[in-house]
């Protein structure tokens, strides 16, 4: 072989990163792989425009994105490798860039003149710079093994729940002031329902331009829990997964049967979903739900074509950081 030319040989096909190549480095020769001078490319790298909308696929890890147009970048799944994407919003005056994580549905806004960058790991796409609103703002990070609620300025009582449907799924929405990589869900019940009830949690991503839940969910619960008992029902997350910073989301509570829950007294849920009259106070919708027994409890639906509707059937949850 070693007097073939290199045109002679055969054409290698696709590269992994562990290849090696000859080089000279101060006059010492060594070897580097194909993942060193790529490593090195990408810091060399000047910004690749694009226009939105876009989905994104492997030719664009490494690189720094610069987004011309207002609109939604696409992400793809999360390969096995450790990649990073870079997405920068160059469309100012003109909008917000949206990125959207492809395998679990989570959106990201970025303002104007701000960029986001992402880290593949063995989890999915991780965010490793906040991305907020122009003029916006994050706040510091959660602590490791506690439970927050989704409402940073509730009051929760115990009285007043209404009694859920059974085999209907009702919805809370919340804004994360920063990123968590939560491991488990939980609420508070306190009428107990009859013998035999359960109910299940999960965390689904709101459409932007609706602020409605969309797709199947991003995080759910491992198990239904049992709510023929009152107490604190936490469940761990069948996969624990990052929720980002700056986002809606909205929990969703599955019920079986009719039971009652602790309950956010305060119209937390409509500063994020508006609403389509004047109104103030107990005529406010708190929540949104499914039609009553239209989804018997057991699966999660993908809720981008699913109707549903104002209810005042709120109810209060938490949910536990990695």
């Amino acid at each position: 072989m070693s007097d073939t030319k290199i045109s002679a040989l055969a054409a290698a096909p696709t590269l992994s990163g562990t290849e090696e190549f000859p080089i000279n480095q101060g006059g010492v020769s060594r070897k580097a792989t194909a993942a060193q001078i790529r490593a090195l490319a990408n810091t060399l790298a000047e910004p690749v425009a694009i226009n939105a909308p876009a989905t994104l696929n492997q030719d664009h890890y490494g690189k720094i994105l610069h987004v011309k147009t207002a609109g939604t970048i696409t992400l793809p799944p999360a390969p096995s490798t450790t990649e990073v994407l870079r997405i920068l919003n160059g469309s100012a005056p003109a909008g917000n860039v949206t990125a959207s994580i492809g395998d679990t549905g989570a959106e990201v806004k970025v303002g104007p003149g701000k960029d986001v960058t992402f880290l593949s790991i063995s989890s999915g796409w991780v965010r490793m710079q906040p991305a907020v609103e122009a003029g916006g703002s994050t706040s510091a990070p959660f602590l490791k093994g506690r439970y927050y609620p989704i409402s940073a300025s509730a009051r929760v009582v115990s009285s007043g729940s209404p009694t859920t449907a059974a085999n209907t799924i009702y919805f809370q929405a919340f804004l994360l002031p920063a990123d968590a990589n939560v491991s488990a869900l939980a609420a508070q019940i306190t009428t107990a329902g009859v013998a035999g009830s359960t109910g299940m949690l999960a965390i689904y991503a709101a459409n932007t331009n609706t602020m409605q839940p969309t797709g199947a969910p991003i995080l759910t619960g491992a198990a239904p829990f049992a709510a023929d008992a009152t107490g604190v029902k936490s469940v761990d997350a069948t996969v624990s997964g990052v929720l980002f910073g700056g986002t809606v989301y909205f929990m969703a509570l599955h019920a079986s049967a009719g039971f009652k829950l602790y309950v956010d007294e305060t119209t937390t849920a409509n500063y994020l979903l508006g609403n389509p009259s004047a109104s103030i106070g107990a005529t406010m919708g708190r929540g949104l739900r499914t039609s009553a027994g239209a989804f018997p409890i057991g699966t999660w639906p993908d809720m981008t074509s699913v109707s549903t509707y104002a209810d005042s059937s709120y109810f209060f949850g938490s949910f536990k950081v990695a």
